[in-house]
């Protein structure tokens, strides 16, 4: 029996656009980490400093989104080598999109506490973007988890004929 998912183009869309926004996002926090910083944290004291633990933790906090850009990468293509690799895909997919909302859910909810620390006078345009950003992403994440669900695709079986077709195209 050979299988393989269909109706799976906006998925497939999706994650590769992303895939390319987080590598380049990576990218940049990897070695502008300190500029990143200092871009979101306003600086109200005089002698600012960025501490060795917010790097440290900021770069973890990249890692983990490298490892779910891979992950990304990996649940692209639409066929396997073998009919359960194939078939997870769509679970790897969905486990991705939860991933990343609970990222973002995370995200978020340390933005809102960082500008209620800080007061509202001294946050920075690129606070609010980011929290702006961290707002509509879950949202997103939700709408395509439960309203488009049909985007991860659905198996379907491959007989011979349509096989045929599919390599003679």
């Amino acid at each position: 029996m050979n299988i393989c998912l269909v109706n799976d183009k906006p998925i497939k869309l999706l994650l590769g656009i992303e895939s390319l926004c987080n590598i380049g996002f990576i990218w940049y926090v990897f070695n502008y980490s300190e500029g990143f910083l200092r871009a979101l944290l306003p600086p109200i004291v005089e002698n600012f400093e960025i501490t060795p633990l917010a790097e440290h933790f900021l770069l973890w906090w990249m890692s983990s989104i490298f490892t779910l850009t891979c992950l990304m990468l990996a649940a692209i293509p639409s066929k396997y080598s073998t009919n359960t690799l194939t078939v997870g895909l769509i679970h790897v997919r969905r486990f991705i999109y939860w991933s990343l909302f609970g990222s973002e859910i995370l995200c978020s909810g340390l933005l809102i506490y960082l500008m209620q620390y800080f007061a509202e006078e001294h946050w920075t345009l690129f606070g609010y973007a980011l929290l702006l950003i961290f707002t509509i992403l879950p949202l997103w994440r939700l709408f395509v988890l439960f309203i488009k669900n049909s985007w991860f695709g659905h198996i379907e079986n491959m007989d011979e004929t349509k096989t045929d077709k599919l390599k003679n195209n």
